[in-house]
């Protein structure tokens, strides 16, 4: 099958930009097992070169400018380095205040629908053969791992738009399916929260840590505000209309109770 070259560069560019924000958020150097990997440098090109193709306005979220340059250098910072904003910003145990898991903020706190949940999540991997590495285990609705799943799915989408098998047209769409499907069900339907209660929480951590870490925090915000963007244009792409999340009560409220996490029960092993 042929698809248009405009097709192809927009499936390259929100690949790229999935696998910068991947690696932003990632709790560990390793992805999904089988996903094809970047170097660093390369990925920051790849992902400069995406968000100045974007057709996203004015890239202004709540007065904040989005500046991509800060998702490129929080991605040239080394990984101990990077490691420690993230665990500054997220603790060593699930925040409470901004949790980079899906489930974290589903409005029902049952256990029930929170296992049917990450069963469904696993389910979408395991459909393309994919499974958490499991030498450094993450729950399955782990922001990056989610983040890498889409791309998974974008790197099939242009590997079959450009083969010559007669069944890659049916294989095609069947992935670009899969894509909306769980955008619309999952990754679509938290990111607003989650970039909404990160931004929030960084705005908290500034003024209280030293003055080294306050750049790279400011950079590190950019992340959620321009994930959030990127969320938005890819829904708009490919016809996805997920509905949000909301919280209900007030604003500066805990995301979740301190009775509400799940904690191991919600963990899958694979």
């Amino acid at each position: 099958m042929e698809e248009s070259v405009e097709k192809m560069a927009d499936l390259a560019a929100h690949r790229a930009l999935a696998r910068a924000f991947a690696e932003g958020f990632r709790s560990s150097p390793h992805a999904i097992s089988g996903q094809e990997w970047l170097d660093r440098e390369d990925l920051m090109t790849r992902a400069w070169e995406l968000a100045c193709c974007l057709e996203c306005g004015d890239l202004t979220t709540d007065s904040h400018q989005i500046q991509i340059e800060s998702l490129c250098r929080f991605l040239g910072l080394g990984q101990n380095r990077r490691q420690t904003i993230q665990d500054v910003v997220f603790g060593l145990l699930i925040s409470k205040d901004c949790p980079p898991y899906e489930t974290e903020y589903l409005p029902l706190r049952d256990t029930t629908y929170i296992s049917q949940e990450m069963a469904d999540i696993a389910g979408f991997y395991r459909a393309f053969g994919l499974e958490p590495d499991k030498s450094h285990p993450e729950r399955v609705d782990h922001v990056s791992l989610e983040l890498d799943f889409v791309d998974h799915l974008l790197t099939r989408m242009i590997g079959l738009s450009q083969s010559y098998d007669p069944r890659s047209e049916l294989h095609f769409e069947v992935t670009e399916s899969a894509l909306r499907e769980f955008v619309e069900c999952h990754l679509g339907r938290w990111v607003p929260l989650f970039a909404m209660a990160f931004d929030r929480r960084i705005d908290i951590l500034i003024p209280s840590v030293s003055v080294e870490y306050r750049e790279d925090l400011g950079h590190y915000r950019q992340f959620g505000l321009l994930l959030n963007q990127w969320v938005e244009n890819l829904c708009g792409d490919f016809g996805i209309h997920p509905t949000p999340i909301t919280l209900d009560g007030e604003s500066n409220d805990s995301l979740v109770d301190d009775t509400a996490s799940i904690g191991c029960e919600g963990c899958m092993n694979f």
